[in-house]
């Protein structure tokens, strides 16, 4: 049976987060993937506002006068519903404390800032792995009839009891190279764009309040970022972008984009100012 959830104006973030700050459930200690059941959102009706893509693209580094809309920022109102599935009570373990894995985006043709979209999002997959529980959150972004845009997003909560460790991936060698400066207010200027008021992104002291040294950066303005820079290089209408999120970026900080250029599309990796870590490693190719 599918719990379904339908509506007509996207949720509010900072009500989601304090919600999933406030929420406790009984199996969040140990869930497993039988315990997850098959949950869908749908938003009816998805206006863009302008000024606010304006203002997302000035923080991400798209063209900020763009008709087209950027392919990461659909992403922010689908948040807002992944949230609610994960917080509805027949979810199996609370959203907060949770990491985010990876991420696929498809555009599958540009998307005019002008029409309206509606968005359909399912929890249907989940696996136990050495690390924990791992849920995909499928997204469809629709116009009209048409499909323009997906998004699978997976997350893990982590089981304290099992003996897996992430696997160190070997670092490749790319033959390009652009440095980014990232300021100390990034998280709460993405915070103002995308609705996520998280507090690990925001201060210092908010962040070690839930056990990080300082504050970091949000997952998706990293995958927005890379975007921005390499979309370009690729000059294609229809693409798929594909990242692992691999360890945090800590603000301020210096980091550089890494990347190579094939037929098979771009390779890359967004890493430490040294380059010896990587924080997001990724795909760019043509659909």
């Amino acid at each position: 049976m599918t719990i379904t959830l339908n509506f007509d104006n996207p949720p509010v973030m900072p009500k989601l987060l304090l919600r999933a700050a406030l929420t406790r459930k009984a199996k969040s200690l140990k869930p497993t993937a039988k315990d997850v059941p098959t949950i869908a959102a749908n938003l009816s009706r998805l206006q863009i506002d302008p000024s606010k893509l304006r203002s997302y693209n000035a923080v991400c580094g798209f063209p900020e006068d763009s008709d087209i809309l950027s392919a990461t920022y659909p992403h922010i109102a689908a948040f807002s519903l992944h949230m609610e599935m994960l917080l509805n009570a027949q979810f199996p373990f609370s959203p907060m404390g949770i990491v985010h894995l990876r991420n696929r985006i498809e555009q599958l043709r540009p998307i005019q800032v002008s029409e309206t979209l509606s968005l359909h999002c399912t929890i249907s997959d989940s696996r136990d792995t050495d690390l924990g529980l791992e849920v995909d959150i499928a997204t469809t972004a629709k116009s009209g009839t048409e499909v323009v845009w997906t998004d699978l997003t997976t997350v893990l909560k982590r089981a304290p009891s099992r003996s897996g460790k992430p696997k160190r991936s070997t670092l490749e060698t790319f033959s390009e190279r652009e440095d980014w400066s990232l300021a100390a207010n990034l998280g709460r200027r993405y915070a103002r764009v995308s609705g996520d008021y998280n507090p690990i992104h925001l201060f210092p002291a908010s962040a070690k309040l839930l056990g990080f040294k300082r504050h970091i950066a949000h997952g998706m303005w990293s995958k927005a970022r890379c975007l921005a820079a390499l979309q370009p290089k690729l000059n294609v209408d229809a693409f798929c972008i594909d990242v692992e999120f691999k360890t945090p970026v800590f603000l301020p900080t210096q980091v550089g984009l890494h990347y190579e250029n094939s037929e098979q599309g771009i390779a890359f990796s967004l890493r430490n100012e040294a380059g010896n870590r990587p924080h997001v490693n990724g795909s760019l190719r043509a659909l």
